[in-house]
């Protein structure tokens, strides 16, 4: 990964270099690697993907934040526990109906 003479990878080229040992090898190739198998089928490399031993890859999750009234959300929280699901998976669900999911 590094380039020029006498240059050394850094911390995260070697951290990258593990996780991909360990997805080729199915084992860490060093101790001290930064690759965990606590869940299962799956490996949460260092830069926060979490890659099945499958060979697919599940996004990372982040924020999305929006501004709505209070009576709304209030409401909203409401009707959710009343359906028993959250919030979350509710705009999740509506948003993948109506815009769909990106093509990979």
């Amino acid at each position: 990964m590094p380039k020029g003479k006498g240059a050394r990878p850094s911390r995260l080229g070697r951290a990258i270099e593990t996780d991909v040992a360990f997805l080729e090898e199915g084992r860490p190739e060093a101790e001290g690697s930064n690759v965990s198998t606590d869940k299962g089928n799956s490996v949460n490399t260092e830069n926060g993907k979490s890659v099945n031993l499958d060979g697919g890859v599940e996004p990372s999750m982040v924020s999305l934040t929006i501004k709505v009234p209070r009576s709304y959300r209030q409401h909203w929280q409401i009707e959710a526990k009343r359906l028993d699901r959250s919030v979350t998976s509710l705009i999740m669900d509506a948003l993948q109906e109506k815009l769909g999911l990106p093509n990979r």
